[in-house]
């Protein structure tokens, strides 16, 4: 019941009254008072009206914008580094055209297992399962996770990339092995990102949820 009043205040009050309404309900129909399904039905969706309606009030978009746009410019120039590291390795990448094909690949996997881990942990923090305290305890334990998925990955990349988009090449081991090698790099670097933004955001007193 408190975890319910801490965490959801607003539909606990609400969930408050209909537990309060089916019990009249149910000390009428003890005493042989007749009360109908359509009674609970009608009760019941007047409270579910008010919480829809409560919940879909929209705040007003200045603040949200300001604590958006920092991060978002961040995030772009950061998509300008990779840039600038992609052209470097522009002459490699022309000898071996074949591995610009895997960068989508690297990039959004790296973006889904950071996505993954963030959630977690932003979910933990909301609900108080995560604190501050433990902030080397849950990067060691998203380092293990990403361990476990990055060689499950690796090894389905390496063959994927062997027998399906390396044949016919000079050294179809060699690129098989260099894009599962560097997918499961950024496997761990990904996750561990992804378990200190958002705590690092809580230190700063900064909304974790904006790191997601």
């Amino acid at each position: 019941d408190r975890s319910i009043r801490d965490n959801f205040p607003y539909f606990y009050s609400h969930f408050s009254t209909i537990i309060a309404i089916f019990e009249i309900f149910r000390i009428a129909q003890l005493h042989w008072l007749s009360v109908s399904a359509a009674e609970y039905v009608f009760i019941f969706s007047v409270i579910l009206f008010d919480i829809k309606r409560s919940f879909g009030k929209i705040d007003p978009i200045q603040p949200v914008f300001k604590h958006r746009i920092p991060w978002l410019l961040l995030l772009m120039v950061s998509a300008t580094f990779t840039g600038m590291i992609i052209t470097g390795f522009e002459d490699k990448l022309a000898a071996f055209t074949v591995l610009t094909a895997f960068i989508p690949m690297l990039m959004d996997t790296g973006g889904n297992c950071g996505s993954q881990s963030s959630t977690l942990i932003i979910r933990g923090l909301s609900l108080g399962e995560i604190e501050m305290k433990d902030f080397l305890k849950a990067l060691w334990k998203e380092f293990r996770v990403a361990v476990v998925v990055g060689i499950v990955l690796f090894v389905f990349t390496f063959f994927r990339v062997r027998f399906v988009n390396a044949t016919g090449l000079e050294h179809p081991w060699l690129v098989s092995l260099v894009v599962a090698g560097a997918l499961f790099c950024t496997i761990i670097l990904a996750k561990c990102l992804g378990c200190c933004m958002p705590m690092l955001a809580k230190k700063l007193k900064l909304d974790p949820a904006l790191m997601a």
